[in-house]
């Protein structure tokens, strides 16, 4: 799905994992490290110098960070990847290095009847709730854009939060839903405003390289 297409570039994320087709390479003293989710169509690759953490290493880390969570239904596909030299699953995109999400899941009966654009536009980051609180506290890099790819319908977004205690990140958010509304796709990569912007770049070639192929 290419920029010039419409496809363009393609905390509570974390949850448990179902079976699933991953492939993860960098022989062959690769820059990037491919990922690939056959049973969900998806498909992308990072850096190969940051970190990719897998669904069992994010669930064994929910177990032990709240060992008092209620179980969450696995997703079909749920990867975090982490530029930071010492990376861990406590990052989130307000720290200094870019990290990014890549998460596929099925909606509930519940969520079907009333899923919309809205809902995919704050999938990752509750932007209207954040926009009630403080009109200006979200602000859009580029235009958001609508996309529409083999029966499958979305959004791209490049937005700023200002953080009430201070300071700002950015990230970069893909979304889509499929016909049927039964399944949503998310790509998000960002970091603190000023690691954004100085790795807006490698950012943009990561969300590029996204692919999603309709059903």
């Amino acid at each position: 799905m290419s920029r010039a297409a419409g496809g363009g570039r393609l905390s509570r994320l974390w949850a448990a994992s179902a079976v699933l087709a991953l492939l993860l390479s960098s022989c062959g003293g690769s820059r990037y490290h491919y990922l690939s989710s056959t049973s969900t169509h998806t498909f992308l690759k990072v850096p190969s110098s940051w970190q990719v953490f897998q669904q069992k290493q994010i669930l064994a880390h929910l177990d032990v960070t709240d060992p008092t969570a209620a179980p969450q239904r696995p997703f079909p596909f749920f990867v975090v990847f982490d530029a930071d030299p010492s990376p861990s699953l406590d990052h989130n995109v307000r720290g200094n290095y870019p990290l990014g999400v890549v998460r596929v899941r099925t909606l509930s009966a519940d969520e079907r009847d009333t899923f919309s654009m809205a809902s995919l536009r704050n999938e990752f980051v509750p932007v209207d709730q954040v926009l009630q609180s403080d009109p200006n506290a979200v602000s859009a890099l580029t235009p958001p854009t609508s996309i529409t790819h083999g029966g499958l319908r979305g959004s791209h977004l490049e937005f700023t939060v200002q953080v009430p205690s201070g300071g700002s990140f950015t990230y970069d958010q893909i979304g889509l839903v499929d016909a049927a509304t039964h399944t949503v796709w998310l790509l998000v990569v960002g970091c603190n405003t000023t690691c954004y912007r100085s790795n807006e770049a490698t950012i943009h070639r990561v969300a590029d390289s996204w692919t999603v192929k309709g059903k």
